[in-house]
């Protein structure tokens, strides 16, 4: 997925989500939500998630779903200071009036010599609407950001933020094996970081239901006493 259709140049005029679709599939753990694009084979079951690197900082937090906001970022020898693209990040959440995940992607190949996210960027994306960030940078202020509940997914935790620099906003980015445009819906947990396909937002909620239910069914069959591997392959097989 490379964004919405609706931007132009990368700005969200018209989301094709409402935000009851997104706070209801908060609801949902990503791997059930994942399970229910697969069934359906929406995606090719190789894409529309984060490779395992990209890890929950917060696992006791609940899951949150949201619309994708990508920033570039690097940390160049010389100091820059955060760049004018610092300012666009904040202005976009100010405007965007759906829930948001920052999605920040290292660009200099260097990213695990600094941090690019730590309390006071939560505690303003989280004033101006945000609810996590994904990044495969270095975060920090850990105990900070947790108790504010704002939820972090990274790939490394760096005590200094060196010489970060905002390089772009809105760009379509590949984080993790994945490519992420703004205003990709983005679904994460304690297992992982999914992309949700847009067209189907609506409709995941009752298919993910169904999937449960058939899970749980297996689950009482396999604790059941007259529990056989050939009676829980038929009914797998069913």
């Amino acid at each position: 997925m490379t964004g919405n259709d609706s931007f132009g140049s990368w700005e969200l005029e018209n989301p094709v989500v409402s935000e009851q679709d997104l706070v209801t599939l908060a609801q949902f753990d990503s791997a059930s939500v994942s399970n229910a694009i697969n069934n359906a084979s929406i995606f090719d079951p190789h894409t529309g998630y984060l490779e395992g690197d990209i890890r929950c900082c917060f696992p006791n937090l609940s899951p949150v779903c949201g619309l994708a906001l990508t920033v570039e970022v690097s940390n160049p020898p010389e100091p820059k200071g955060y760049g004018s693209s610092y300012w666009e990040i904040w202005e976009h959440l100010e405007r965007q009036p759906l829930p948001t995940i920052l999605v920040f992607k290292n660009i200099d190949g260097n990213p695990a010599r600094y941090a690019c996210f730590g309390e006071v960027m939560a505690a303003l994306s989280q004033r101006l609407g945000a609810v996590a960030v994904i990044t495969d940078v270095g975060v920090r202020d850990l105990n900070e950001i947790r108790s504010l509940g704002f939820q972090c997914f990274s790939q490394y935790v760096v005590p200094t933020r060196s010489n970060l620099h905002i390089e772009a906003v809105g760009r379509p980015i590949n984080v993790a094996g994945q490519t992420i445009g703004t205003g990709d819906i983005v679904h994460a947990d304690s297992n992982g970081v999914i992309v949700v396909p847009a067209s189907a937002a609506s409709q995941l909620p009752s298919m993910i239901s169904d999937v449960q239910t058939r899970e749980q069914e297996l689950l009482e069959y396999i604790k059941a006493d007259e529990f056989s591997l050939a009676g829980f392959r038929k009914l797998r097989e069913r």
